[in-house]
Parts: structure tokens; C-alpha cells; sequence
């Protein structure tokens, strides 16, 4: 009797640390060279709802957890490239999902490029008392309208 009390104790337990196993999706994101791209943002949503995100790592790796079972869409931001989303990612129970990103660069292309300077007057030659600055000495004023 007691060691099938034992057996059916250690069954239940076996059957709930399983259960309590968080699913998650995991992953790296690079850029066309293969190289990490740190600090991207990396976001998990379900039916339009965020579920979770998280930055990558040093090495371009994440972990999003914990996930309940089912279809997720998985979308991934960075400065300077363009946003990628991968959807329905499915996360099975008790499984790690790997999902990895290869980024491309945005490109904006311009088509005229103009540069002007302007350079604002010391002295406004309409009002050139307007403002004043006491200099060093008691005889240096200089005038300056803005």
C-alpha cells in the first residue's frame, strides 16, 4: 500500500512539474551580414493583443516567456532596418519555439538634396539699439538686435 502511495505521489508530481513547464519562443536576429543586432525589439501578440517582449541580448538572442499554447505572431524593430513580422508561430506545450530574424536595411532613396546656410545678423541694422552687452570694460558695449 505504501508503495503504490509513493508511485501515485511521484506520477502526480512528475504530471505537474510537465504542466508547470513555461512554452516560449526563442530566437537571434541579425543583419544581412550575420552579424547580432543588439538591443532589437522583439514582440509576441496573439489576435492583435501583445503578449510579451523583450530586447536582445549582446549575441542578437531573445527569450519570450511564459506563452500559453497556440498561434502568435512575432514582430521585430530596429532603427535603421525595416520591421519584420512572422505570423502564426506556433507554440506547442511544453516546447521552446525558435524563431530567428535576418533584418534588412531601409533604404530611402532622395532624389534632391539641397543645403543652404543663413547666418543671422550681430547687429540688426533697422533697430541697432535694441540690445545691448556690457563688455569687459566700462567702454565696451556692443549692440545686438534679435
Amino acid at each position: 500500500m505504501a508503495r503504490t502511495l509513493r508511485y501515485l505521489v511521484l506520477v502526480i508530481f512528475s504530471c505537474l512539474t510537465g504542466s508547470a513547464i513555461a512554452q516560449e519562443i526563442a530566437g537571434n536576429v541579425r543583419d544581412e551580414k550575420k552579424e547580432p543586432l543588439i538591443n532589437a525589439t522583439v514582440q509576441v501578440y496573439q489576435g492583435g493583443i501583445l503578449k510579451g517582449g523583450v530586447i536582445t541580448d549582446f549575441d542578437g538572442n531573445y527569450v519570450v516567456k511564459p506563452l500559453d499554447p497556440g498561434y502568435y505572431d512575432v514582430l521585430v524593430l530596429y532603427a535603421g532596418y525595416d520591421s519584420m513580422m512572422i505570423t502564426k508561430v506556433v507554440v506547442a506545450p511544453g516546447n521552446r519555439t525558435t524563431q530567428n530574424f535576418d533584418m534588412k536595411k531601409h533604404t530611402v532613396g532622395l532624389t534632391e538634396f539641397v543645403v543652404r546656410s543663413y547666418k543671422k545678423p550681430l547687429v540688426d541694422i533697422d533697430k541697432p539699439a535694441s540690445h545691448s552687452y556690457q563688455g569687459r570694460n566700462s567702454s565696451d558695449t556692443y549692440y545686438a538686435g534679435f
